[in-house]
């Protein structure tokens, strides 16, 4: 995807974590593959923190996915929500803002600061 030796990045959203931890899920192969078919000298996968949260809430297995993101935890900060981003969520226009939920506000005022695509099954995006 990314030959032109630039970062490329990438957020990845709780629908797209859900699926890529849970080989059972539906969309586990899609998420899989599609992750494995970035390609690029450097890639950066962000994880806005209101994903990890919101993940640990809906996994059925918690404690495990815990167990997974620990190594992550001490290695890496997690994407927090800035000032700049909720300046970009006050200028999105009342229609799109009333029709998002306050975390998918976040993340995707996230894509736009850090200028990173979205993985995402979310079909509200």
């Amino acid at each position: 995807m990314n030959r032109s030796g630039k970062t490329a990045s990438f957020i990845l959203d709780t629908s797209f974590i859900l699926a890529l931890l849970n080989p059972l899920d539906k969309m586990h192969k899609k998420a899989k593959d599609h992750l494995f078919s970035i390609e690029g000298e450097t890639v950066r996968f962000v994880i806005p923190l209101i994903c990890v949260i919101e993940t640990l809430v809906k996994n059925p297995y918690p404690k495990e996915y815990i167990f997974l993101l620990s190594d992550l935890i001490g290695n890496r900060d997690f994407e927090l929500t800035s000032t700049k981003d909720l300046e970009y969520i006050s200028c999105l226009p009342l229609k799109k803002r009333s029709l998002l939920k306050a975390d998918d506000c976040c993340i995707l005022a996230i894509c736009s600061r850090i200028k990173a695509q979205l993985l995402t099954f979310d079909k509200s995006y």
